[in-house]
Parts: structure tokens; C-alpha cells; sequence
């Protein structure tokens, strides 16, 4: 007998020949009897069956069973989700579409596809079937822009909630909040995925009373809440500034009303700040100190706004004052006694160099040079003895940042 690969089977174990096997080695058949196992492949599965469909909401109908492939969920108005696993019948099927899904009002289609083994492929189609929730009721309703140091000027009066804790049964609200807070940002904590809420979001505030309504419409689209927030703001503790510019100098302080310090560098030359404060409260006048006579380096300068309660509010202006850097005189003069000697050419602070004639008989002159600013330093003036002929002398001017100039005179 001979198989289809060519080999001859036989019942002695004398002269047997191996078998290839799909590793590349050679397989023998049992020594003692000669016989060999033979393994038949299977045809792959065509299972594409479902043995169970799992729905963590609601009840599946009909009961899952072989011959039906489609199927129904009915959920309740307040499930806006449905988590859905189906079960092959065979492990060597595959499941696509299991996993959750949201649900919105209505009937919305899920599609299970299951492929066998032999890439044969079967849908199973569950239809799930919701009605629109009338649930107009928010979980919770928070405002932000409360800022702690400014409401604790007044802890008791403001940013106190009246009633203090937020009740989806209770409408009306009302709370107190002080000048300086100008917004406030409402958040709306919806108590079902499709609820659509208006009115929240940041609201900006005027003066005195302001009505805020946040109204929050049910899925079904008729069912409505609505909550009123009363929201005084308290211009009394008013102590902002409208603006606050500085006249004499060419500089931009991007000012903000909510921001208490600046800073700006001047030049030497600028001795006194020119400012204009004008606050929010038209009756009240702020306080400007430090303003005048500046020195040299760093200088602060105080705005001080008082409201009508009392509040107030300090805004600070750091001016850095240069160093001076002019080396100039501004007169140059050689005297002896009263007489006083012409310079050639006529002083200029512009010019270094000059000659000045005099006398034979004169022994002694005094050099007079003032310089432009009072921080700038001249040595070399003073007191000069002369000798006949030339007499040169060198004045050294030195400035505040350390800048020198020379001027030479020849006598």
C-alpha cells in the first residue's frame, strides 16, 4: 500500500523510512508495531453565533437565543448611557462594537458584528429605546471671582451667599460683594447629561444691583427651572482709580485699576513727578506723596484713595532717578581781586580749550568754575601762582556716573 506522498507502509520495522515533519526533522512511525498517528486538519468555524448579550441597564428583549438577531432595550428617562457585551458561542469568534454608548432621547441603534474563524461575518442589532428626561433640577450652582483679600476687608457683609448652600428647590439667592470686584463666573453642575443651561458664565457687574437668571431647560425641552441671583455690588468701599498718568514724562505705565505698584526709571534732569489720579467715586480726591524733590536711585511715590467708608487703597509708583551724567560748567572765570580777565576765545561749555592774557606784575589768579549740576565735581580749580611766560593748568570734571571731561587753560 502506498500513501499519496509517495510512501510504502509495512508491517516489518526492518528498513522503514522517516517522515518528514513540518519542523524539517525526520518522524518514525513506532518501532514495535510500525504503525504511524495521523492527524486530520479541521475545516476552519463558521460560528458567528452569540450565546449571550449583557446590558448593565434595562432588560435585553427577547432572551438571547440562536435564530434572533435583533434585539431591545428600553431605558429609563434618566440613563444616558448603556454599556453592551456581547458573548460568542465559539472562542475563536471575534466581537466588534461592545462597549458603552451614549443615549440620547429616542431609539439609537448599536451594531454587534461577529466574525467566525472563517471570516464569515453576522450583525446582531440592538435597538435601545429611551423617552426625554423632564429633569429640570441642576445639581449645584458655584461662583468664582471671590477674591479672598479683597472680600475680607468686610467678611461679614461680603460674599456671603443668603441662603448659604445651594437647594435645587430653592429659586432666589442674594449676596453683597464690594467695589472692587467688577465679575463674578457662575457654574451650573447640570443634574442630567442633557440638560441645556442659560444665563451662566462670566457676568460683569455694575454698580449697585444686578439680576442674574440662570435658567435650565430639561431634555424634553419644555420642562424649565430658573434661579435668580441677586448680586449687589457696593460702590461705598469704592477706592479704585479711573486712571493714573504722569504728565511730565514720556512714559506708559499700562495701567491697571487692579494693580497697586509700577515701576519707571526717569532721567537725572527730572527732579518731581507731574501725576494726574483720577478715581472711580468723582467725590472723593486721592492723597499724592513723595512726588517732589526726587534724588538720586530708587524714589516712592504713594496715590492713596480713601472711599466713603473708609476703605482705601495705595498705589505705589517706584521711580529710579538717573545718575547725572553732565560735565559741564556752566562758568568759567580767572579773577585776581575784582579784576576779572577776558578768556579767548569767550567761554562756551562746549569748548576745552582757552588763553587768558594778563598782566606782568600779576602773580596769583583764581579759577572760578561752577559746573551745571551740583552732584558734578571740578578739581583743579582755585588758587594758581604764575611764573613769567606760559602757565598751563588742566581742570578735571567729573560727573555723577563717573563721566570726565577736560578743559585746558593757558596763561
Amino acid at each position: 500500500m502506498i500513501d499519496g506522498e509517495g510512501y510504502e507502509w509495512t508491517d516489518s520495522k526492518q528498513g522503514y523510512v522517516g517522515m518528514p515533519s513540518p519542523a524539517g526533522n525526520y518522524v518514525k512511525g513506532n518501532s514495535s508495531n510500525g504503525h504511524a498517528r495521523i492527524t486530520l486538519l479541521e475545516d476552519p468555524s463558521q460560528n458567528n453565533l452569540l450565546k449571550e448579550i449583557q446590558v448593565n441597564k434595562g432588560v435585553l428583549e427577547p432572551e438571547v437565543n440562536y435564530e434572533t438577531f435583533e434585539y431591545k432595550v428600553h431605558l429609563n428617562p434618566e440613563d444616558t448611557d448603556l454599556t453592551i457585551y456581547g458573548v460568542v458561542d465559539d472562542i475563536k469568534a471575534t466581537v466588534e462594537g461592545n462597549g458603552t454608548y451614549d443615549i440620547p432621547a429616542g431609539k439609537t441603534e448599536i451594531i454587534l458584528k461577529v466574525t467566525a474563524e472563517s471570516e464569515d461575518v453576522r450583525e446582531y442589532k440592538i435597538i435601545v429605546d429611551r423617552e426625554a428626561s423632564d429633569n429640570s433640577k441642576p445639581l449645584n450652582i458655584t461662583i468664582d471671582g471671590l477674591i479672598e483679600n479683597i472680600i475680607n476687608v468686610n467678611p461679614e457683609l461680603y460674599g456671603v451667599l443668603d441662603p448659604k448652600e445651594f437647594d435645587p428647590d430653592v429659586h432666589e439667592y442674594s449676596m453683597t460683594v464690594p467695589s472692587r470686584i467688577k465679575k463674578l463666573t457662575f457654574n451650573v453642575e447640570k443634574g442630567h447629561k442633557y440638560q441645556t443651561v442659560t444665563g451662566d458664565g462670566e457676568v460683569m457687574l455694575e454698580a449697585g444691583e444686578n439680576t442674574i437668571v440662570i435658567t435650565v431647560t430639561a431634555e424634553d425641552g419644555v420642562t424649565k427651572s430658573e434661579y435668580t441671583y441677586h448680586i449687589t455690588r457696593d460702590m461705598s468701599g469704592n477706592c479704585l482709580l479711573e486712571s493714573l498718568t504722569i504728565d511730565n514724562v514720556e512714559t506708559d505705565l499700562e495701567f491697571d485699576q487692579d494693580v497697586l505698584e509700577y515701576f519707571i526709571e526717569v532721567e537725572n534732569e527730572v527732579t518731581h513727578l507731574d501725576i494726574t489720579a483720577i478715581p472711580e467715586m468723582k467725590e472723593i480726591t486721592p492723597i499724592i506723596e513723595g512726588n517732589t524733590d526726587l534724588k538720586v536711585g530708587l524714589n516712592d511715590i504713594y496715590i492713596i484713595v480713601t472711599a466713603p467708608n473708609g476703605e482705601q487703597a495705595v498705589y505705589i509708583i517706584h521711580a529710579y532717578r538717573k545718575q547725572s551724567g553732565n560735565v559741564f560748567i556752566s562758568s568759567l572765570s580767572v579773577k585776581n581781586g575784582e579784576a576779572v580777565y577776558p578768556m579767548d576765545p569767550t567761554y562756551n561749555k562746549l569748548l576745552d580749550t582757552y588763553t587768558v592774557t594778563v598782566p606782568n606784575e600779576v602773580e596769583n589768579v583764581n579759577i572760578e568754575a561752577i559746573p551745571e549740576v551740583s552732584t558734578t565735581t571740578v578739581t583743579g580749580a582755585g588758587e594758581k601762582t604764575l611764573r613769567t611766560g606760559t602757565n598751563t593748568y588742566k581742570l578735571e570734571v567729573t560727573a555723577q556716573d563717573r563721566l570726565k571731561s577736560i578743559l585746558l587753560c593757558k596763561y
